[in-house]
């Protein structure tokens, strides 16, 4: 959120915050080649790439009705965010 609000709506404002995504995501990619080692079928490569596919979807998703609703309602970017866990 504080990243979002920090956004003006500007075509170089969201290609920032993409390219803040592409260096987050940047760091799954080794993970997800350390879990690649003990792969012995063809199949379980194709279940992950589907499992892959489906929570990236979902947390493409997510994020594209967090911002609209940011995008709609901009006094959302300005509420205090608290945690209490």
């Amino acid at each position: 959120m504080p990243t979002i609000s920090k956004a003006n709506g500007t075509f170089g404002s969201a290609l920032w915050m993409e390219v803040l995504y592409f260096f987050f995501q940047l760091a799954s990619v080794s993970v997800m080649y350390q879990h690649m080692e003990p792969v012995t079928d063809v199949k379980q490569i194709n279940r992950a790439a589907i499992g892959m596919f489906v929570c990236n979807f979902a947390a493409m998703e997510l994020s594209i009705i967090g911002l609209l609703a940011i995008a709609y309602a901009a006094d959302l970017a300005t509420l205090p965010f608290r945690c209490s866990f």
